[in-house]
């Protein structure tokens, strides 16, 4: 890696990484590249021959047209070929490579939280961690009006404890052995929940208790740098028991109708049953269809529609950082728009997942529809016609499946855009050419080896999270954590905790993730040990030198190489390998129009970048983030990255806006570090480092302080809402996918025009 302002410096691995490498050199990765482009029939043909196939191919081992002037576009990787992903995946591991007993995934749970130094709480708050103690765990609390506790003393066996918070009057916190305290002053009894048949728990029945304080602080006595090591807070699942679990909801899809071809819609959190999920259509020859959790009713309702999916499976609700998200209304409300509108969808499998991790008050485990649950805000809506529980469904359902034998050309999954630029598009991949593409990226790209623990924090409803979170890490047998939660909850050390706790060896995050990290400095980071990391990897967006530099120092400690990636899927753009896209589902003119027209005989990725004059790339961005300030075409990434190199800003975001004279001009937000406030002498520096780093033309005229900047959940910045408001224009259209959108309102009352 080259970084500009660093003397050109050149960043190496360490030679112990070297040896076992499969890249231990750069002119054996110039060997590996020129033989994937002179001879990918053999290139290709060698890796497919590392998987199973049930009948190899008959016709061509590659065949495809990328000039629309010769006619339709397509692309053919192995046709006639026949195999099955899944099976590739658990089948052969399991059998053929001996993995049955190996980890496939560590799965945390969001409210994991050992390694919380304490947890303060005023009245009307409501807790939703667990707070390790010895022996001693508190599990859930409810209620606006009160604080109502469920204290784990042993397995299975639980102490009620309820603390109404609006009586709580005068003096200064209390501790845990206070309230205990309390509780036998008040006469309260030690009655247990004892768990019963089918997983069933007795009513408890408790007395209200009063504290002699305002508030209660409860105080972490476990050990340091842990998330929790109680049953529940994390799982991991073997290989052999993944299958299992797959070939079992496989037959569950089969019993609702769901056949080769059909489309299945996901409408998920990051858990266990969504990668089941995932791979059970992919048994059957279903599509699947993952819609991010984070997406709106709208949006939901758009991407069942136009893939005509006949079957939804979703969850009862789910908590980000500590704020609960109720998935399953969110999916109701998107079922009846899509039968207002003619849908076929007929069926909806929901997993109860808050259910599994909370105590229910009344003793319901696994009755459905579900009755008041434990947390009160979780009311889950059920239509008896429609909606049935995943657990009863896989109960006494086979762990043994036949896979469907399929093409390498059919069709595997669809993945839709954002749909920022009009409807979403969805993306078709296929089952062979994706396998071997995301088996081989993930191998060679994060040097993959048998004793790593891989983590790839992306949402799998994002391609990031489909091809280096579930199959390129599973068709290399590999040992992956799954993440249910946000780097900076229940605090900014919760991602180092993880990669302690579980020896993480290969990290893979988004620049805007270690930007807002960067914001807390270099303590919370320090305090874990991260020994483990030997490879550290970005995606998703251009890093900025500041966030690669602080990346590499302080969480690599400058021994971790930095796999700085670029990709989709169609990486390539003068000949296909196996990953690309073969169309956009029901729309291949279209497909056609925006890939393929504008250059014919090349695919357009959107994105643009600029060579230096030693032959190096650099990426500048999306094509529609260039401005065109008086004829000079700017990247606003360029600019972005000019500007946190001060420091002062930990995050930037440039936009366009009009101006008489130069056509467009530079409009700038940006968030502070802690310790710095935004003055007139501030915004002169911040204008001169980039008339410095770039030059005069690319001087900002306006820069905005904003206390945060709008985001999707998944972190990514959406500019499309920055622009609107430089331009003062309120009509902002869907924000449904804001994980803030009550900042909207602030930022247009601080524009910079208003201030003048």
């Amino acid at each position: 890696m080259v970084l500009p302002g660093e003397q050109a410096r050149l960043y190496r691995p360490r030679p112990e990484l070297l040896p076992a490498a499969h890249v231990p050199s750069l002119p054996h990765y110039q060997r590996l590249y020129q033989r994937s482009v002179e001879e990918p029939h053999e290139f290709w043909g060698d890796i497919a021959k590392e998987f199973y196939w049930k009948r190899q191919h008959t016709g061509p081992f590659l065949k495809y047209n990328f000039d629309v002037t010769k006619g339709k576009i397509f692309i053919e990787w192995m046709k006639g070929a026949t195999t099955n992903i899944c099976y590739n995946l658990l089948d052969r591991n399991v059998n053929e490579k001996k993995l049955g007993d190996k980890v496939a995934f560590y799965w945390g749970i969001l409210k994991e939280v050992g390694g919380l130094p304490g947890c303060f709480v005023t009245p009307g708050c409501l807790i939703r961690e667990a707070v390790a103690v010895p022996s001693l765990r508190v599990v859930k609390c409810l209620m606006q009006d009160a604080l109502v506790l469920a204290f784990r003393m042993s397995l299975g066996t639980f102490l009620g404890l309820n603390v109404p918070l609006k009586s709580c009057q005068g003096g200064g916190p209390g501790v845990f052995e206070t309230c205990l305290s309390c509780a036998g002053k008040a006469g309260m009894s030690e009655q247990c929940l004892v768990p019963g048949g089918s997983g069933q728990v007795q009513p408890l029945a408790l007395p209200p208790i009063s504290l002699g304080c305002r508030s209660l602080e409860l105080v972490h006595r476990g050990a340091q740098g842990e998330e929790g090591n109680e049953p529940g807070d994390s799982m991991k699942i073997t290989y052999r028991e993944l299958l299992h679990k797959v070939c079992q909801f496989a037959n569950v899809l089969r019993s609702q109708g769901v056949k080769k071809g059909d489309r299945v819609s996901i409408y998920l959190p990051m858990i266990l049953e969504l990668v089941i999920a995932m791979l059970a259509c992919a048994r059957i020859g279903a599509l699947h269809s993952v819609v991010f959790a984070g997406f709106s009713a709208d949006s939901l309702c758009e991407r069942i529609l136009d893939c005509g999916c006949s079957l939804l499976i979703t969850a009862d609700a789910f908590y980000r950082g500590d704020k609960l998200v109720s998935l399953k209304q969110i999916a109701d409300e998107a079922v009846r728009k899509c039968k207002d509108r003619g849908s076929s969808l007929k069926k909806c499998i929901v997993v109860k997942h808050l259910g599994r991790e909370e105590i229910a008050v009344d003793g319901t485990c696994s009755k459905s529809p579900p009755l008041k649950r434990l947390c009160q805000e979780v009311q889950t809506p059920w239509d008896p016609a429609m909606d049935t529980w995943w657990h009863e469904l896989v109960h006494g359902a086979s762990t043994e499946c036949e896979p469907e034998w399929c093409d390498a050309e059919d069709e595997l999954f669809i993945l839709y855009t954002s749909g920022s630029t009009g409807k979403p598009k969805g993306v078709l991949h296929t089952m062979g050419g994706y396998m071997i593409f995301a088996a081989t990226s993930f191998k060679y790209v994060f040097d993959y080896q048998p004793e790593d623990v891989y983590w790839c924090t992306a949402d799998i409803g994002w391609i990031t999270g489909h091809s280096y979170l579930t199959y390129g890490p599973l068709a290399n047998g590999a040992t992956s954590v799954l993440f249910e939660g946000v780097p900076t909850y229940p605090d900014v050390g919760r991602m180092w905790s993880i990669i302690d706790k579980y020896k993480v060896t290969k990290f893979y995050t988004a620049p805007t993730a270690i930007r807002l990290l960067m914001k807390y400095g270099e303590e919370p980071v320090k305090k874990h040990s991260r020994k483990s990391l030997k490879v550290l990897g970005t995606v998703g967006e251009p890093i900025n030198p500041e966030a690669w530099l602080w990346y590499y120092r302080v969480v690599g400690e400058e021994r971790c190489p930095i796999v700085d990636t670029f990709w989709q899927t169609e990486t390539v753009f003068k000949q296909p390998w196996p990953g690309i896209m073969r169309t956009l589902y029901g729309k291949h003119q279209q497909f056609e129009t925006i890939y393929f027209k504008k250059f014919p005989g090349y695919y357009v990725t959107g994105d643009g970048c600029r060579r230096d004059k030693d032959g190096y790339y650099w990426i500048t961005g999306r094509i529609d983030d260039m401005l065109n300030v008086s004829g000079h075409l700017l990247s606003t990434a360029e600019v972005e990255s000019a500007l946190v190199e001060h420091a002062a800003v930990a995050e930037a975001a440039v936009v366009s806006h009009p101006h008489p004279l130069k056509g467009e001009c530079l409009y700038c937000f940006v968030t502070l570090r802690e310790g710095h406030e935004f003055t007139k002498n501030l915004t002169d520096e911040l204008k001169k480092q980039v008339r410095e780093k770039i030059g005069p033309i690319a001087t900002p005229d306006y820069i905005q302080y904003a206390p945060s900047l709008p985001k999707t959940r998944s972190g990514k910045i959406t500019r499309r809402i920055l622009r609107k408001i430089a331009k003062n224009d309120q009509d902002l259209g869907d924000i449904s996918t804001l994980a803030d959108p009550g900042i909207i309102q602030q930022l247009f009352n601080s524009r910079c025009e208003t201030k003048q």
